[in-house]
């Protein structure tokens, strides 16, 4: 049987307020038009998609079966239409993009800087959120692209991964920090004896690996907090502050901690283990078409991650290149 992609709209928007007259607005239409095209559509179906109740209405099993399969259609008819009006050139030069937590600052807003600066007439709406919670809205169509950590996602086939220069993490501490005193070399033990301040997620293999490399150094003293992060920020510029004005660690990347370092403000820890390395990537739906300003803003982040990766090349080679000797590895 074929369902009318205007009456599977009406139904998900109901599902959605779980209130007709809610609905109604929302749809732009009359509460007794939407009460008819609901009855139809459950006629056609052949199953009561909603229970009528005094406070609202709620979805039945078979409903909730229904409206899964109505979700799907809408998008593929959504991705459809917006396939033919790329075909026919009529990108309205609008684009949907997720920022992961540590690609944010002084990457992705210069990438969207130099696009705006060139291209004033575009429009861009960027979420900016760590990874976990940008992934549900790319699949949800919400987002047309994402930049973010891809260590999660790898083998998912409902993903295109474009991956950018894998970054090394620094661990940021105020000048004058216990931890810059001690002789000896740093383990993660050690650092994890004070607040630690990161995003909110990691992948849960990174997480693993990080929580060995702490077990593999001395015990911690019993003041120190055990849970990775401590403290969770989506904010590097809060980050920074954090870590600046008080004894909490925090993971940060080179780019975003250059101006700090050259002005003596902060300082990094002499630690560099693989595990505070991020793995980064472009990341779209498979079998989805990128508009004219989707190309241009993934070329441009292909091009700013060569600049960011060059210049972290240079800024640590001279910012601490004594400390690069006496960095320790994982388990050296």
């Amino acid at each position: 049987m074929d369902f009318e992609i205007r009456l599977l709209r009406c139904a998900l928007s109901l599902a959605e307020h779980r209130h007709f007259a809610r609905a109604a607005h929302s749809l732009h239409l009359s509460q007794p038009s939407l009460s008819r095209s609901i009855q139809n559509l459950e006629k056609q179906a052949g199953v009561r998609i909603f229970e009528r109740g005094t406070h609202g209405v709620e979805v039945t099993d078979a409903g909730g079966i229904f409206l899964e399969h109505a979700r799907e259609v809408m998008s593929q008819s959504s991705d459809l239409s917006r396939e033919m009006e790329l075909l026919r050139g009529l990108g309205k030069g609008e684009l949907q993009v997720g920022v992961g937590t540590y690609v944010g600052l002084r990457f992705v807003d210069r990438v969207i800087a130099r696009i705006v600066r060139d291209h004033p007439e575009v429009r861009l709406r960027v979420a900016n959120d760590n990874w976990a919670n940008l992934l549900p809205l790319l699949r949800r169509r919400e987002l047309d692209l994402a930049v973010a950590d891809v260590r999660a996602i790898t083998d998912d086939q409902d993903f295109l991964i474009t991956r950018l220069t894998r970054r090394q993490g620094y661990l940021a501490v105020r000048p004058g920090h216990p931890l810059l005193k001690k002789k000896r070399a740093l383990s993660m033990s050690d650092v994890l004896n004070y607040p630690f301040v990161s995003t909110s997620r990691f992948p849960s293999a990174m997480l693993r690996e990080f929580m060995s490399e702490s077990a593999a150094g001395e015990s911690p003293s019993p003041r120190g907090p055990r849970t990775v992060p401590s403290i969770a920020c989506e904010s590097l510029g809060m980050m920074k502050t954090i870590a600046q004005e008080s004894d909490a660690v925090a993971l940060l990347t080179l780019n975003v901690l250059i101006p700090e370092l050259e002005a003596q403000t902060i300082a990094v820890l002499p630690v560099a283990l693989p595990v505070l390395q991020g793995e980064f990537g472009i990341v779209r739906l498979a079998r989805r078409s990128l508009s004219p300003l989707g190309e241009l803003f993934f070329s441009s982040v292909l091009q700013m991650d060569a600049e960011v990766a060059d210049m972290e090349g240079r800024a640590s080679k001279k910012l601490f290149p004594i400390r690069q000797q006496r960095v320790r590895t994982a388990h050296a």
